[in-house]
């Protein structure tokens, strides 16, 4: 097994000699295994070898077992460990993201703050195909490009994955009676992780393709290297597309954009927009359709993207930057069982007698004169009808401390000349009511 794991260290250029490598170790079976494989191949890769533990102060006491059993491995292999200990729980209430993507985020810090450290030019983490099967399962559920769908890369940045070409069950096997510990959370079936991994990964096993890892595994090497071509041309079309680029802002030709393959407008309008954003993520599929929508529509228009990016159309150009603050107004009709994206704010909205998962502003009932409702930006005179009386848009911006640049992404729906909503902010007393006919709902944002 070791030599498979050497041919795929090989074939993908994750090692070279005299390499300075920093581990993650939890002390499950996974690292334990990446340790062992590492430390076997020390001598001829001439390695120096660091570990890492973090601890994200979730587990109590089994946490702190951890902690202990991976010290007292890296002592008995004569290998340096760094601790880390953050407390997951209250950053994750602070920073708004679940306690799984805290934890990740905070374990990734502490690698390469380790790294940089003792200055190691790899950073091995123990992913293995199991994993991989349940990031492609995981993204596909939650919606996914082929970026996405490419899985786990075997190497990224500092970052190598050494163990991405066995099973769980192949790394278990590869131990032997080698002991590791079991973090109890992996069991649990709260995280969509552990669901895929414990119930529908050996369903699909069991009840369909017993092999169903190793084609995942396989299926998201093609889709990486054909998601590589297409990235390929995509760099070529935005030269072709693009007509100027400057610090604060990139001009992209509409007529020559409106040419390409649509597969290629879509990467071509994402490239544009990263250099201007923090990560990719920032930019979303809905972004994409309020580009591609204001690219084919009228001369003049404006869209806010996400904080300090806008975009607007100026002749042929389409333009992408940080502008400055400037008003946007827009006005849609919204009828029933017709679904309206607002281009301008990246939202789109239904009027509907039927239930739906997405969120719901409220149900109301309606007159035929009520209708069209009007999904506009606010107003001079624009008030809200509360409890005591009535409150004005503007003052309900400030109550929610929402800046002027951000007010067209809580649009007013107003029903005739009356204000019954601030979209995702607040309701008026007197237009919702629990049995209405129609919901209101958002379908994405």
């Amino acid at each position: 097994m070791l030599n498979r794991i050497k041919k795929f260290i090989e074939e993908n250029e994750l090692l070279t000699k005299g390499d300075r490598v920093v581990l993650g170790l939890s002390g499950g079976a996974d690292s334990v295994c990446l340790l062992k494989v590492l430390f076997a191949l020390k001598d001829e890769y001439d390695l120096k070898l660091w570990a890492v533990h973090v601890n994200h102060n979730i587990r109590g006491k089994e946490a702190l077992r951890d902690r202990d059993f991976s010290k007292a491995l890296c002592e008995a292999e004569g290998v340096e460990i760094f601790v880390y200990s953050y407390d997951i729980p209250s950053l994750s209430k602070a920073e708004g993201f679940t306690e799984e993507e805290t934890g990740r985020n905070y374990r990734y810090k502490a690698f390469y703050e380790t790294a940089e450290r003792v200055g190691a030019n790899r950073i091995a983490l123990a992913h293995n195909k199991n994993d991989n099967a349940e990031t492609m399962l995981q993204r596909l559920i939650r919606g996914s490009g082929l970026k996405g769908l490419g899985g786990i890369l075997p190497k990224r940045d500092k970052i190598i994955r050494p163990l991405l070409c066995l099973s769980r069950a192949e790394i278990e096997a590869f131990l032997g009676d080698t002991p590791y510990i079991t973090d109890s959370t992996n069991q649990s079936l709260e995280y969509l992780r552990n669901k895929i991994r414990h119930k529908l990964l050996p369903s699909i096993e069991e009840d369909i393709n017993p092999n169903i890892v190793e084609v995942l595994f396989k299926t998201s090497g093609i889709i990486r290297r054909e998601n590589n071509f297409l990235e390929e041309e995509a760099k070529k079309a935005y030269e072709r597309v693009l007509i100027k680029k400057d610090k604060d802002s990139i001009s992209l030709s509409c007529e020559r954009l409106s040419a390409e393959n649509e597969v290629l407008q879509n990467r071509v309008l994402r490239l544009a927009s990263l250099p201007l954003t923090k990560k990719m993520q920032d930019i979303e599929l809905k972004h994409i359709k309020g580009l591609k929508d204001l690219a084919e529509g009228q001369n003049g228009r404006q869209i806010s993207l996400i904080e300090g990016i806008k975009a607007k159309k100026e002749g042929d150009a389409l333009v992408i930057g940080k502008f400055s603050e400037e008003p946007i107004e827009y006005s849609y009709e919204l009828y029933p069982e017709k679904e309206i994206f607002i281009r301008e704010a990246c939202i789109e909205l239904i009027l509907t007698k039927n239930k739906l998962p997405q969120k719901e502003i409220g149900r109301l009932n309606l007159e035929e004169a009520d209708l069209p409702l009007i999904v506009r930006t606010k107003r001079d005179g624009d008030r809200l009808k509360i409890k005591n009386g009535s409150q004005q848009i503007k003052k309900i911006y400030s109550e929610y401390k929402i800046p002027r640049s951000k007010h067209c992404f809580y649009p007013v729906v107003a029903a005739q000349n009356r204000v019954i909503a601030v979209l995702n902010l607040k309701t008026a007393a007197d237009a919702f009511t629990p049995d209405g006919a129609y919901g209101l709902y958002v379908i994405s944002q």
